[in-house]
């Protein structure tokens, strides 16, 4: 049976592999996001936007996971992985930046815009769940040994 970690591990793996198909030989630039190519630069059509968001938002989940994940139980992994899955399947390719005082959502059209009521509360329950996935690996490292 496949756990929620390992679709996860699979959304990575296959968000990776479609980025990769897309790129045709030319090197992902992440911080614009724009594609480079010799001594050309192009933009990002949306669906390859949407590509990078998937790709960025799974990885980061499975980084998580692999590092201060280690300190969770397999049960507040689970969860984790879950609330990817669950924002995914509701709201399609994002990225929820979560910093002090502020979330940012980003979609694959690139512009800022409000939230619909569904995209609002599968973000609330995304942030609730990144809150709780938090708290347990906070409460896991005080009560670990030293």
């Amino acid at each position: 049976m496949s756990t929620k970690v390992q679709q996860v591990r699979e959304r990575a793996r296959q968000s990776q592999g479609r980025l990769n198909d897309a790129a045709k030989g030319r090197e992902l630039e992440l911080a614009v996001p724009q594609w480079r190519q010799a001594d050309r630069i192009e933009p990002l059509s949306r669906q390859e936007r949407e590509l990078v968001l998937r790709w960025q938002f799974f990885n980061n989940c499975v980084a998580a996971i692999e590092s201060i994940g280690l300190n969770a139980s397999a049960a507040a992994n689970e969860a984790f992985a879950a609330a990817y899955l669950r924002t995914d399947e509701v709201i399609g390719p994002v990225m929820i930046v979560v910093t002090t005082g502020r979330t940012n959502v980003v979609f694959g059209e690139g512009v800022d815009r409000a939230l619909k009521p569904n995209e609002k509360a599968a973000v609330d329950r995304f942030l609730d769940a990144f809150e709780a996935y938090g708290a347990h690996i906070r409460n896991a490292t005080n009560q670990s040994p030293r």
